[in-house]
Order: structure tokens, then sequence, then C-alpha cells
């Protein structure tokens, strides 16, 4: 079954990389690539043309191969088998054609030709120049063209008049045709015939351009990442919760958390209050009695480590708490925390040694951390055994008393592709968020680990696009009418300095 599955989404992403609006975004996000070969293509064919590869003049010469008649003309009779004769005479003359290709690339022709081309232009090994000929075969006439190509004017206006005069006498001596004459002789040409440099430039141009597109394409193939919002449904078919821009500094923990303090008008926030205002809508309120407090659970985890699932957690969580609503931020990554960076805190207990019985959950609170509503449970000290503490029904009587205090409860746990964390605790949740970052881990990664949580829990899974740059030219001309909407500030999806440091410029 799973294998009907996976083959399934193999073929539908096959599909999804090859539609128009995948090709379109492949074409302007690498375009750099096809306009770099389409360039150096052009360059390519400008130098080998010009400087390494050598002229090649042509010259003809036209030679008419006839059979005499002999028979003498007297009467009208006599005048009737002359011109049945001439008739025989052009019919003979097609059938002689490919005597006369055979001929023109004897030896005995070729040879008698190079002999008087040494002779003409004497070298020190005792070589003819380069030459070659060819022939020209005039359908229903008695008219050949003998074409010679030489490396200058001067040797293939020679070597087309002396080819001439060899084959004329050949073709008397061998066929006994005795009406074979040189009807215009070779003239000096004053054009290359190759190579056409503004031909070469065109083809070298297009070649380089094509060539660009195809490694552009191999390179798009082999990132099969999420690269916009658009392709979340497309390729993961799950409900988009929001899109959180990339920032110049978000590599830096704090750097999502300091955007809050300092930039109340951030791009950044706008889209952090956009995900905070569907909270509700993700997970409704449970049906309570009026003295029962009702409370809601997120549980944030991503594919792989490093897509800024905690950084996204706590900003989040912190501007939720800015609207007077009681949280909790849970540090529930008993593996490696990052939240206790993000806020700069060192505690000596935290859910880990709670779930030991080490300490109290009150004890191990940080209340009034950032805002009066917004308070801590941090990990602690790492544990030796994490997966056994999670699944410990201790968890589910700490989250139950959580619930009774609190209005939100953001839990941010590990990655879920490779660690069973996230699995185990998530049916404690009412909704979990999955934090997708750009240009980071495979779809097929992406889809297996939601296939993991869907195993386990049948609760809402929203997806998060974390670090999506809008001024990546590939979704600029769809993303880009969005961009300015003065009377807010101008929605510019990059880092904006601050007045006390701005000579750090924006992205």
């Amino acid at each position: 079954m799973n294998q009907m599955v996976e083959s399934q989404e193999k073929s539908n992403s096959l599909e999804d990389f090859f539609c128009l609006t995948n090709i379109l975004d492949t074409t302007l996000r690498y375009w750099k690539i096809w306009v770099f070969a389409a360039f150096f293509g052009l360059a390519f064919s400008f130098i080998v043309t010009k400087y390494f590869t050598p002229p090649v003049f042509m010259a003809k010469t036209t030679i008419y191969a006839g059979i005499t008649n002999k028979a003498s003309i007297q009467d009208g009779s006599e005048k009737e088998i002359s011109i049945s004769q001439y008739s025989q005479s052009i019919m003979m003359n097609s059938l002689l054609v490919n005597d006369y290709k055979m001929l023109l690339v004897s030896d005995r022709v070729q040879d008698k030709v190079r002999e008087k081309m040494a002779e003409k232009f004497p070298s020190p090994e005792g070589k003819a120049p380069w030459f070659s000929v060819d022939a020209q075969y005039h359908r229903n006439t008695r008219i050949i063209t003998i074409l010679a190509y030489a490396h200058t004017a001067f040797q293939a206006q020679c070597a087309a008049n002396i080819t001439g005069e060899i084959f004329s006498q050949t073709v008397q001596d061998v066929l006994r045709l005795d009406n074979v004459k040189i009807i215009d002789p070779a003239k000096l040409p004053f054009q290359r015939h190759r190579p056409l440099l503004r031909l070469n430039l065109v083809l070298g141009f297009l070649s380089g351009l094509f060539l660009g597109w195809l490694a552009a394409f191999f390179l798009a193939f082999l990132d099969q990442t999420i690269k916009n919002p658009d392709q979340v449904e497309s390729y993961l078919h799950q409900p988009q919760m929001g899109t959180i821009p990339w920032l110049v500094d978000q590599e830096k923990n704090n750097a999502l958390y300091k955007c809050l303090e300092e930039h109340s008008n951030y791009d950044f926030v706008e889209a952090l209050r956009l995900i905070r205002a569907n909270l509700p809508y993700i997970v409704p309120l449970r049906e309570a009695s009026a003295n029962a407090h009702s409370c809601r659970v997120f549980l944030i985890t991503s594919t792989l480590s490093g897509e800024g699932k905690s950084g996204c957690t706590s900003s989040i969580a912190v501007l939720t708490a800015k609207t007077g609503k009681k949280v909790l931020l849970l540090d529930a990554d008993l593996r490696k925390s990052t939240v206790e960076r993000i806020f700069d805190l060192s505690p000596k207990v935290g859910l880990a040694q709670i779930l030991a019985g080490e300490t109290t959950l009150e004890q191990s609170i940080l209340k009034g951390i950032v805002e009066p509503t917004f308070d801590v449970l941090p990990c602690g000290p790492i544990p030796p055994n994490p997966a056994e503490l999670l699944v410990s029904e201790s968890f589910g009587t700490i989250l139950k008393k959580l619930r009774e205090e609190y209005d939100y409860i953001f839990i941010d746990s590990p990655p879920a592709l490779f660690l069973a964390d996230p699995l185990s605790i998530a049916h404690y949740a009412d909704a979990i968020l999955f934090i997708v970052a750009c240009h980071m881990a495979k779809i097929g990664l992406i889809r297996k680990t939601i296939r993991q949580i869907s195993r386990v829990s049948s609760i809402p899974l929203s997806i998060i696009v974390n670090r999506f740059n809008r001024n990546d030219i590939s979704c600029k001309y769809r993303y880009s009418r969005y961009g300015s909407y003065g009377g807010y500030g101008g929605y510019k999806y990059a880092y904006r300095a601050s007045s006390k440091d701005s000579s750090t410029h924006s992205n």
C-alpha cells in the first residue's frame, strides 16, 4: 500500500514538475544560468570562427559535355535524323551523370590536379595545398558546374580551373566524348564561403541558450524542494496557514524575536499577524461549560533540523501574547533545545526534570518573559532518555494542568522525520503547525514526514512556509503586485534596517 502511494506521488510530482507554471518558474529562477550560457555560446562561436577556423573560399567553373553529331545534313530526312540524335545525346548525358561523379573523384583526376596544384603552389614538404572539389549537375542539360574549395581565393580559383581542364580531357579520353568544353572559367572569389560569422554567432547563441535551459531544468530536477507557497498545495496537497518571509539575519536564532521588538511595522511581523489571526479558525473552541477554561494546544514540528521551527514558534507565541492572551511556550525538544538560546535563558530545571520527577511544574515555569502574559517552560538540562520521558503518562498529566491556566500552548518539538518524539505527543495537541523552509527539505521527505504524522494522529495539520524570498525573480511576476501599499509602510519582504543601524543594507 505504501509503495502504491509513493509511486502515485512520484507520478504526480513529475506531472507537476513539467507543468507550464513550473517550467516558467524554473526558467525565471535560473535565468542567470541560461543567460550566461547563451552569451558564452555567443563568445565561444565568435572566438572559434574568428581565430581558430581557417577561411574557405569557393570558385566554380562551368563545363559543357555533349556528343557531336558528325552526320552531314543535306536534305530534310537527314535533318530529322540529326534532331533525333540530338535528343538521344541529351538522354545519354543524363545517364552519364553517375559516370561524371565517379570520374571527378577518381584518383586519375585527383592525382593530376594535386600535381598541378603542387607545381603552382610549391611548399617545403612538396605537397599540394588543401583543396576540395565537388560538382553540380543540372537536370535535363549537359552543363556541369565544378566547385572548388581552398583556404585562399587564388588557390580556389586555380583548383577550379585545373580540375575543369583535367576533367574535360579525362572525359574525352575515357568516355569518348569529344565535345567537352569549358564555358565559364573560374573567377577570383572576393568573399569567403565559410565560416559565416553571423550565422555562427546566431547558432552559438541559440545553442548556448538551449544548453543553459537544459542545465537549469537539470538543476531544478535535482532541487526537489519547496520554493514558493504555491507549491505547497500542488505538491503536498495540504492546507497552507501562512508564509513567513525570508530575512537577512534569519540564520541567527534571536533575529526573529528581535524583529518583534524593534520593528513593529515589519512585513515579517505582518505575516506573523496573519498566522496569529488564523489560529482560532484552525482549532475552534471545544464545547465546554461556562466555568470551564478553554485552551488551544499547537504542536510545531518540521521535517529536518534547521528549518526555523523554534524561531517561528517563539515569534508566533510572543505575538499571540501581545493580544492579552495567556500564552505558554513549552520546549519539548529534549534533544537540542533552541528556545533557551532565543530568549537567552539558563534554567537549571525544566520539562525534562519534571517528567523525571526531580522538580515541580510551578518551579520550572518562567513567567513574564518579554510580555506579562507570556510564560516559558524550558527544556532544562538535556536528559539521556528523551523519548522515554515524552511517552510517559506524566506528559499528558502536565499538559492537562497547563490547559486550565493558559489560552494558548505552543509545543516546540524536534523534527519528525527521523525522531519519534513529535509522534509520541501529537495526540495531546489540538492541531499541528508544520514548518516548511524554502529550499531546505526535499518534497519526498516532507511527504514521508506528513504520512508518519497522519498515521498516529488525525488532528488538523497546517503548513507554514518559512524563509520565502519574495525578491526571487521567479516569484516576482506573481507576487510583485502585492509588494507596495504606501499607507501601510510598504510590504516588501526583505530586511529593512532600523534608524540605529541604517548603514546595514537590506537584501
